[in-house]
């Protein structure tokens, strides 16, 4: 059983998981044989032996191999073997167009492709699939080859359909990871952004600017769970602050693109609308908030520009906050530059190292039986 030249640019468990797959793939290891040594792999790989135990615990883990009594490990039939014992299923519904170095760090795509990139850096092979083209017969075949684990993008997980795939993947026992903030999300592996504090950060930052009739404004009419976190943690700041929490505000989804000087005012013109209700406004008819907490930056100018129209001077009458760090790619910054306070970003580049660590962990059993909830911390960026 000679030794195949690795890849060493791998790191040594890696390569030596590697090297037995790749053994086993090929019929110099059958099923039910038994593994060499620890001290014999060792050896031939030119590998500290603590590496290789770690190698052998990912492949027991991974069902390739077993542990019989006194030690002795065999090729488990039925494991992963071959190309898929190498391959990460990344569900996505985003078609992949770049490289990470070219796609903006505040979009989701660059999580994407950062994940990607990092995946098969260690050797691992990325089959890019779409939950909603899947269908039950493509699930089926993807769960009988027995991909070495899974990975779901933010958009497949908050969706039903995605989060159906994800349960069905757990239950036939291919570890999966999602980047998700959804609370149906919780009973399985997950990396995510902490939504509350996201929100308790913001408040607190316009509490310190002098502001006290501060309002989430969502461009949405349905609950959202993200949404939900993050009023919660302006509700809490509030009431640290000794002030009482206002109700939400919310629109109807609007259907008017934003990308044109055109469509921007026509957007505002419909916000203004919606910020100048009885609900909203003082007892001398005035509107009766000096802050807004919006969903995301492209949101927070259009709002900005929504009450700017209704006589209130952004930076100044009101502050407006957004999230996500897009305002660099924001075509609305060029109708109401001075719109946007403060945003926050996530840090997406920890996001997609986070998600690869989990499911490696994971694989490796490193982690109890319970799901693990691994939070990114984010970053307050003030721009006014």
């Amino acid at each position: 059983m000679p030794t195949t030249t690795l890849h060493h640019a791998l790191r040594p468990r890696h390569r030596a998981v590697h090297q037995v797959r790749e053994w086993i793939s090929k019929g110099r290891l059958a099923d039910g044989a038994v593994l060499p040594s620890e001290r014999e792999l060792a050896q031939r790989l030119g590998l500290a032996r603590g590496t290789i135990r770690a190698a052998l615990s990912e492949l027991t883990n991974d069902g390739v191999i077993s542990l019989a009594d006194g030690g002795v490990r065999r090729v488990q039939g039925g494991g992963r073997h071959g190309l898929m014992a190498s391959t990460i299923a990344l569900l996505t519904d985003s078609p992949v167009l770049a490289a990470p170095e070219h796609v903006p760090l505040g979009q989701d795509t660059f999580i994407q492709l950062a994940v990607t990139q990092a995946l098969t850096g260690v050797g691992r092979h990325v089959l890019n699939l779409s939950p909603t083209m899947l269908g039950d017969d493509g699930l089926k075949q993807l769960i009988a080859g027995r991909p070495r684990g899974a990975i779901a993008m933010y958009a497949v997980a908050a969706s039903p359909h995605g989060q159906r795939v994800i349960a069905a993947l757990k239950a036939a026992g291919v570890a999966t990871t999602a980047h998700s903030d959804a609370h149906a999300l919780r009973p399985y592996d997950h990396v995510t952004s902490d939504q509350q504090r996201g929100g308790y950060d913001v408040t607190r930052w316009l509490l310190a600017h002098g502001r006290r009739r501060i309002r989430c404004f969502w461009r949405f009419p349905a609950q959202r769970d993200w949404a939900d976190d993050r009023y919660a943690g302006y509700a809490q700041a509030m009431r640290e602050a000794g002030l009482s929490p206002l109700p939400a505000l919310r629109t109807p989804e609007l259907d008017i693109p934003s990308n044109t000087a055109e469509g921007f005012t026509a957007l505002a013109s419909a916000l203004s609308g919606f910020l100048h209700q009885p609900a909203t406004l003082d007892a001398k008819g005035k509107p009766g908030f000096d802050a807004l907490i919006t969903a995301t930056d492209g949101h927070a100018y259009q709002s900005a520009a929504a009450c700017r129209r209704l006589g209130l001077l952004p930076g100044r009458e009101v502050l407006v906050t957004g999230y996500d760090h897009l305002f660099p790619i924001c075509p609305e910054r060029a109708f109401e530059p001075d719109g946007l306070a403060a945003t926050v970003d996530k840090d997406n580049p920890a996001m997609a190292r986070e998600l690869v660590r989990l499911l490696d962990a994971r694989l490796a059993g490193q982690l109890p039986a319970a799901a693990h909830r691994l939070v990114v911390p984010h970053r307050l960026i003030p721009l006014t």
